[in-house]
């Protein structure tokens, strides 16, 4: 796809396609930056869109996504203007020009990978059976831990079942204690022989 010359307006958020966006808009060079959009949208211009930017701490990502004005919401005495906006298509910044008051980037905008179906029963299933295979096969010795957001390691006990005839999973501090060892206070420093999953 061919190179753009796109404005940039460097924001702390993070626009994908279709979503919606609200801006409050105070700064002159970007009162200048959404003018020149609606300027360019009233006269039917492929100029109407501007690109928004992750920028966090004085560096800006290098993906972001086009946006177009749906509605100018409020004008102010000041200039100032609220304007609501939703994304179009996402894009790279291959680098960027300060010639005007705000920022330009040339940009090539690319389509994000065709979306994957939910899986289907069987496909589950599969992936189901293939668990039951790897428990199955898993000497009763191994304990396999599976990190998960939480105070403690989660590890998966292949020669123990659930209620539901599943796997079962143990916190680390369950297992110490079976063990008749104190667990680590946060996260298990505690480490049996075992494969990260």
């Amino acid at each position: 796809m061919a190179e753009v010359l796109l404005p940039l307006f460097p924001l702390e958020v993070v626009l994908l396609p279709e979503a919606p966006l609200p801006l409050h808009v105070f700064e002159d060079r970007y009162k200048r930056m959404i003018g020149e959009c609606l300027e360019a949208q009233s006269r039917g211009s492929d100029r109407e869109e501007f690109g928004v930017v992750l920028a966090r701490e004085g560096e800006m990502q290098k993906v972001g996504c086009s946006a177009r004005i749906l509605e100018v919401t409020r004008r102010y005495d000041d200039g100032r203007l609220d304007i609501l906006t939703a994304g179009i298509r996402r894009f790279e910044v291959l680098y960027t020009t300060d010639e005007k008051p705000y920022l330009e980037g040339g940009v090539v905008f690319f389509d994000d990978a065709e979306e994957s179906e939910a899986p289907t029963d069987k496909e589950t299933q599969r992936v189901r059976d293939m668990l039951r295979e790897f428990v199955r096969r898993t000497p009763q010795a191994l304990e396999v831990p599976i990190d998960l957001p939480g105070p403690g390691d989660y590890y998966l006990l292949p020669n123990r079942r659930s209620a539901s005839g599943g796997p079962c999973l143990q916190t680390a501090a369950s297992v110490s204690a079976q063990r008749g060892r104190p667990a680590a206070a946060g996260r298990s420093s505690h480490r049996a022989p075992h494969q990260k999953v």
